[in-house]
């Protein structure tokens, strides 16, 4: 979890974006850093709003480019600071976030629709956790970063369960016209989504066979007669 806000007072530090697995180790070495795409971070910029402001975890590796002197602020420190001055909030979010968003990621904020949209689309869990419920049955659970209702939004079809939230949560709502809209300027999200399906057939698959074989064994099937 985030703790600090960071900005350098001089020099100079380089943000690595790198999605990391569990299973995965700290990617300082030097040979990890040929095919990520980096940005830096110059005197008097700051660092780390995006996380001191949502609570989530830092999804950046960030590393000094050379020998740098930094003022860290704590997480308390800020909330405390923030309770003291709210105004400081928005111009955090401006100078460490926002900013830097590309024209493109803007655009996709502003044409995601939160109310009262009837249109068929997907959600993606970004906190929380979801449960798919079936005439009172446990079908799936949905955790952070999963995506719930892609397959029946591509099959233009009713939704087949009842997906409440167990916990607090909260979702993004990608309706189906802002999926096409980057499929076209980002055609490798077409072939991701062919793999994503994939595996939630194959999921889906083996579920069902494996809720056919637990009910042949508490309800057999009657012989048929002769």
């Amino acid at each position: 979890m985030a703790q600090v806000n960071t900005f350098p007072l001089q020099s100079a530090v380089k943000i690595k974006i790198e999605m990391l697995d569990e299973d995965q180790e700290c990617p300082f070495e030097d040979d990890l850093e040929d095919n990520s795409w980096n940005t830096f971070i110059y005197p008097k910029e700051l660092i780390g709003g995006l996380q001191l402001l949502s609570n989530e975890p830092s999804f950046f590796t960030i590393k000094a480019a050379r020998s740098t002197a930094i003022a860290r602020i704590d997480k308390d420190d800020f909330d405390e600071l923030s309770m003291r001055a709210p105004g400081i909030v928005l111009p955090v979010a401006y100078y460490s976030v926002i900013r830097r968003l590309s024209s493109f990621i803007r655009a996709v904020d502003f044409a995601i629709d939160w109310a009262r949209d009837l249109a068929e689309s997907i959600y993606v869990v970004l906190s929380g956790r979801l449960r798919s419920v079936s005439n009172k049955v446990v079908i799936e659970e949905f955790g952070r970063t999963d995506v719930v209702g892609i397959l029946e939004m591509l099959q233009r079809k009713p939704r087949s369960t009842t997906v409440l939230a167990v916990r607090y949560s909260q979702l993004a709502r990608v309706p189906e016209g802002l999926l096409n809209f980057v499929k076209i300027n980002f055609p490798q999200v077409g072939f991701r989504l062919v793999v994503f399906l994939l595996s939630q057939l194959i999921s889906m698959i083996l579920l069902l066979t494996l809720r056919t074989c637990t009910l042949s064994l508490f309800f057999p099937l009657p012989r048929m007669c002769h």
